[in-house]
């Protein structure tokens, strides 16, 4: 019975140890790739909306109401990015407070009330650094026209220009260096590396081809896989106008780079991928269900050399503006 037992708990050792037995160099022949790349991901939100109230939460018409919002930074790096988005600012707004129920008296960024008459419902940021909080509060009026007890959700954003970028690891194989490690019973399949890094859009790039990836005449191709996806829990927004089309956020062809460290002639895969991303995602990638359509490269030339067995990595980076979002419920009640 005791046997019995042990045959699927081995099973499941080797199933979490991936393709080799755990303390030996023994290859499981029939378990090549089954788990997919080794990921390293980094936290997804970047600029969070904490603790927001509407002081008090019931009024009479007539009586005003202070909306207040703590905005902070959780991310390792000041937001903006200066040297990505020069210029650029956050942008935290009352976007729904109920007109006609509700008028802004006045918004206070950061103990300073705002100056600009037409933006009573917008506070900029320009800079919010690692774990800063910026306080943030508006001060409403219920209108007196307000008949009956009625309640309200009044909306705020934070919107916030970003880049993330993630690396994945390809390696190749001379082939006459794979069938040497195969004819003495050493070749090993093996998986990229991959790190995503911080924020809430993640740019996914996946070597589609069984690596090592063998290289035995200079017109080889291989296949890569190209995937953006919100991780956050909030909303991908467009940086200008050129980034909304017919209701759709888009993400760009000039809002996704690649690179590579040291490449040159046709060992440079990320401008052969940079080719096909402008080829097939010329009008742009829509976010359908917290994902854009998967992009496959499958006529990427390999290095034209590969002396045994090299690796290359290639850094992709996706530039988008988020909306993190939230709401506080307040009821007007007239005096009865």
């Amino acid at each position: 019975m005791k046997k019995l037992l042990l045959a699927p708990l081995v099973i499941m050792v080797l199933l979490a140890s991936g393709c080799v037995v755990p303390g030996t160099d023994i290859d499981i022949p029939f378990l090549p790739n089954i788990f997919g790349p080794k990921t390293i991901e980094y936290p997804n939100d970047v600029i969070v909306i904490k603790n927001l109230k509407a002081i008090p939460s019931n009024v009479i018409p007539g009586q005003t109401i202070r909306v207040s919002a703590y905005i902070q930074n959780i991310g390792n790096d000041a937001v903006p990015q200066q040297d990505v988005f020069s210029g650029k600012e956050i942008e935290v707004q009352l976007y729904d407070y109920c007109q006609g129920m509700f008028t802004i008296q006045k918004t206070i960024c950061n103990g300073q009330e705002t100056q600009n008459t037409n933006s009573k419902n917008t506070c900029t940021i320009k800079t919010l650094y690692p774990s800063q909080v910026v306080p943030v509060e508006w001060v409403l009026k219920a209108n007196k026209g307000t008949p009956l007890k009625t309640s309200c959700d009044i909306k705020i954003y934070a919107k916030y220009p970003y880049q993330t970028k993630s690396i994945t690891s390809v390696t190749f194989i001379n082939y006459e260096e794979m069938q040497r490690l195969m004819n003495e019973g050493k070749f090993k399949q093996i998986t990229s590396y991959i790190t995503e890094g911080f924020g809430p859009v993640k740019p996914y790039l996946l070597v589609e081809d069984k690596q090592p990836i063998p290289v035995q005449r200079e017109n080889d191709k291989t296949v890569f896989s190209l995937q953006i996806k919100n991780k956050g829990s909030g909303f991908v927004s467009y940086l200008d106008d050129s980034g909304k089309k017919d209701f759709q956020i888009l993400i760009l062809p000039d809002d996704i780079d690649f690179t590579q460290p040291g490449a040159n002639g046709n060992k440079n895969l990320a401008e052969n991928l940079k080719k096909c991303k402008n080829d097939k995602a010329e009008d742009g990638l829509p976010i359908i269900n917290k994902q854009t359509p998967k992009i496959i490269c499958d006529n990427i030339p390999v290095p034209k050399v590969v002396p045994k067995q090299t690796t290359i990595h290639i850094t992709t980076s996706v530039k988008y503006a988020y909306e993190f979002r939230k709401s506080v419920k307040v009821t007007v009640e007239p005096k009865t």
